[in-house]
């Protein structure tokens, strides 16, 4: 797994080593450290003291049972461009961003202008880190909001492929709009009674959709890793981002609009920019673009084996 970390000057070594040896334990990656200086600050001294932490920040990583491998670049020019560059010609699968304690309104909601605007452009999937690294043995809490129409469309594939600890804890917190109550003056009691079934019927729905996807996922990723999903009445960005930092998750993992122009149309209920500055939590960023024969086939059932697609009825 190849990927890129990029950082800033004065990042802090030692929450990065906790950050990585938390996140990527029992798998080896390959990771690729690079710095930005623009090219007015482009100078011999600030050059020296740019590849000096390269160089500091390499020797610490090394000594992690995740790495790999460990390669470090110096790149100059504009950061969102320089980051997106190289995470291209790398062919990076992961590229993470430490978000610093920086000043300004927007900073202190949760993200910084170029770590907003690189997850607006990225067609990869990107990690940003806040300061609040797990211990190195804890388990790992992972939070995935997802509404039943958003469900239809999430890159499952995308979240298989990406590395979890043993121990982890997958977590689908499923949105659903609440039920009419009686506030509503103006319905009838059989229009009522209608919205409260064509609730209930959706619920049952989500639960079985559920729970066959934590069964195959829980296949798919073995038995030390835990997925589950639970169920909140609360269809917003706001619930999911309590949820999130209620919950203590150590990440919370958002789906991007979808980019291919088959789906162009279509708008997400959950703002992935908006749970990026809301959560307290590090955010996942599932950028890449998905296939053009991707849409409804994302079921449950793609993931089963061969074997067990054959037994098994389709949705």
């Amino acid at each position: 797994m190849k990927v890129l970390l990029a950082i800033k000057p004065n990042a802090n070594h030692e929450y990065i080593r906790r950050y990585i040896a938390s996140r990527f334990a029992d798998l080896a990656i390959e990771l690729q450290i690079v710095s930005v200086l623009a090219s007015t600050q482009y100078t011999p001294s600030a050059q020296k003291a740019a590849i000096a932490q390269l160089k500091s920040l390499s020797g610490v990583l090394r000594q992690c049972a995740p790495i790999d491998q460990v390669r470090t670049q110096l790149l100059e020019g504009e950061p969102v461009e320089a980051i997106n560059t190289a995470a291209l010609r790398n062919r990076s699968d992961l590229v993470l961003i430490l978000e610093g304690q920086s000043t300004g309104f927007l900073s202190r909601l949760g993200s910084s202008s170029t770590t907003r605007r690189l997850c607006q452009q990225a067609s990869y999937s990107i990690e940003v880190i806040k300061l609040c690294a797990p211990d190195d043995d804890a388990p790992y809490r992972v939070l995935v909001p997802v509404t039943e129409h958003e469900l239809e469309l999430y890159p499952i594939n995308q979240l298989i492929d990406l590395h979890w600890p043993r121990g982890s804890c997958i977590r689908f917190l499923a949105l659903l709009p609440p039920a009419l109550d009686n506030s509503y003056a103006e319905a009838t009691p059989l229009a009522t009674l209608h919205q409260l079934d064509n609730s209930t019927v959706q619920t049952v729905r989500m639960q079985s959709r559920l729970g066959k996807l934590c069964e195959a996922m829980t296949r798919a990723l073995g038995h030390e890793i835990v997925v589950d999903y639970r169920l909140v009445y609360d269809c917003s960005t706001a619930a999911a981002v309590r949820e999130a930092n209620d919950s203590r998750a150590n990440l919370l993992v958002v789906s991007n609009q979808p980019t291919d122009s088959f789906f162009r149309g279509l708008r997400s209920v959950l703002s992935p920019a908006a749970m990026l500055m809301a959560a307290k939590c590090s955010v996942l960023m599932l950028n890449q673009p998905l296939p053009r024969n991707f849409g409804r086939a994302n079921r449950v059932i793609t993931m089963l084996s061969d074997a067990a697609q054959q037994n098994s009825p389709t949705q």
